[in-house]
């Protein structure tokens, strides 16, 4: 036979086991929303960072691996490989130009990546011609992102 005191005890117990669940479901709850709350700024903060950096570098354009169309003035495009940059340049105008530019790469977080300041003095790329030009270049700081171009 059970003493009063045995299912006193016993009452308290299952109470207090179906008190420990709820907090845990509580819990559980409030981390998921967390979460959830976390990933929605995680997407607005992304959302806001691509914006600014549109208004911080002008002409920014989407870098892709492999080959990158430009088609402004005299680049065609370019494309990075095993520590080289490969330019291919057209000049479609009347006269020869001189390729005078630098081209700036941003990583995710918004830093200059890597640069190549191209400046032809002596050399021209002639009315009609295509030419292909390749240089070392370094990229440090992570994977470029986007990139931009000044032209000079």
């Amino acid at each position: 036979m059970k003493t009063p005191v045995f299912l006193l005890f016993i009452i308290i117990l299952i109470g207090c086991v179906k008190e420990s669940e709820q907090i845990i479901i509580d819990a559980q709850e409030k981390a998921e929303q967390i979460i959830n709350d976390a990933q929605k700024q995680a997407e607005q903060f992304q959302v806001t960072k691509n914006k600014n950096l549109h208004k911080i570098f002008k002409g920014l354009r989407r870098y892709q691996n492999g080959k990158n169309d430009v088609n402004k003035y005299y680049i065609s495009s370019f494309e990075i490989t095993s520590g080289k940059i490969k330019y291919t340049f057209h000049n479609s105008g009347t006269t020869p130009s001189k390729p005078n530019f630098k081209i700036h790469f941003v990583n995710t977080y918004g830093f200059i990546t890597g640069e190549d300041n191209v400046v032809w003095l002596f050399d021209k790329v002639s009315q009609g011609e295509t030419r292909i030009y390749e240089r070392p270049i370094n990229i440090r700081f992570g994977t470029p992102i986007y990139y931009f171009i000044d032209f000079d």
